[in-house]
């Protein structure tokens, strides 16, 4: 019987079910007067790329919102943590949720928690940081697509980033009764580059396997035989660790910077690994994914850096000569090329959201 009536109703209305049931009380302690910005849906799992949004978040919010307390709420925590904070919540407060890869039915237990979030601070502003957005185009991505709009636009104040072209095109036509602009991956705002850290004669591998996998074992061959064939020792790295723990995730980041900072080049199919050797300054030889949101964040943001090349999936035979190009970088230990768009971007960002923010206290103050 339970399990029936579990699939009768609406996934949200079983989240809000379980959350109102939930005895779990973890934000006790906040000040409901002192003013705080939420990170929602903050990694708590074992993917350093989306550990790495988190804490890029949370470094620009404690940056430009210094008046704040940033509060992160962890994505395993959305359900039976909700009553907890709303309890604690004031309408002064903003919502931020994580940006990524998961606005869609790709993921959809991410896009979920992302609803039910919405759903339930109506009368904050809230801010999504940087996503890319991708439904499948199918009469199950359509179902999915229906859904996430009908829940957004019953929100009436809600800043939607887009982190490439291809997806603020799309926000604009499907959440036309949101604010929608276009960003950079969070995760571009730091700086993880050092003069001091020496380079070894070692190449990292850091390749996906899994359903956004989009180079094949083949290619994945050439590529170690090529570095191998070139005198490197080669090293595999995943972005992907399984568990770790909250109070460890600081600490692994750290260490993965420093592994891609100490290697001559890496090879990577991971929009993170990218980005990780863009924050490092290590020259990388990248390849698309699946669902085009490597080249799409390539194309838009950082295709003028002379030390990433991509190489996309339809033209493998690149390979050996964006090495080439790589291996004449990496000869010459020169200073690589900085990008300005990106600082200005970010600049940018403060300025619309501190926009945004004026907006919703004008009428907020014209209601009352």
């Amino acid at each position: 019987m339970k399990q029936r009536l579990k699939k009768l109703l609406p996934k949200l209305t079983r989240m809000k079910i379980k959350s109102l049931m939930s005895k779990s009380n973890q934000f006790s302690s906040l000040d409901k007067d002192r003013k705080k910005i939420i990170i929602a849906l903050a990694a708590d799992y074992g993917n350093l790329g989306d550990v790495a949004i988190t804490y890029a978040q949370k470094k620009f919010l404690t940056d430009h919102f210094k008046e704040y307390e940033i509060v992160e709420f962890f994505y395993e925590d959305t359900v039976k943590e909700m009553k907890s904070l709303k309890k604690k919540i004031s309408k002064d407060d903003i919502i931020t949720i994580v940006g990524g890869g998961n606005l869609g039915n790709l993921y959809q237990e991410f896009e979920d928690r992302r609803k039910f979030v919405i759903q339930n601070f109506k009368h904050n502003p809230i801010i999504s940081f940087p996503q890319t957005m991708d439904f499948s185009s199918d009469l199950i991505g359509e179902k999915a697509k229906e859904a996430t709009q009908k829940i957004y636009h019953q929100h009436p104040k809600l800043l939607l980033f887009a982190r490439e072209k291809k997806t603020y095109d799309e926000m604009i036509n499907l959440f036309h009764h949101c604010q929608v602009e276009e960003m950079p991956d969070i995760v571009f705002y730091l700086n993880k580059f050092s003069k001091e850290t020496k380079r070894e004669n070692q190449v990292i591998l850091c390749m996906r396997d899994d359903k956004e996998k989009a180079v094949d074992s083949k290619m994945v061959k050439e590529i170690k035989d090529l570095i191998v064939e070139k005198g490197y020792s080669l090293d595999y790295q995943n972005t992907h660790i399984g568990e770790v723990k909250v109070e460890e995730r600081e600490k692994r980041l750290e260490e993965i910077w420093e592994k891609f900072s100490q290697a001559e080049f890496v090879v990577t199919d991971r929009l993170h690994g990218m980005i990780f050797c863009v924050i490092t300054k290590t020259p990388c030889i990248v390849f698309n994914n699946t669902n085009g949101k490597v080249k799409s964040v390539y194309d838009r943001w950082i295709k003028d850096l002379d030390y990433i090349q991509l190489i996309d999936k339809e033209k493998k035979e690149e390979i050996r000569q964006q090495y080439k190009q790589i291996e004449r970088l990496t000869n010459q230990k020169s200073q690589y090329s900085e990008n300005k768009v990106l600082i200005e971007q970010f600049e940018k960002m403060q300025k619309i959201m501190n926009d945004f923010l004026k907006e919703e206290k004008r009428e907020n103050s014209n209601e009352e």
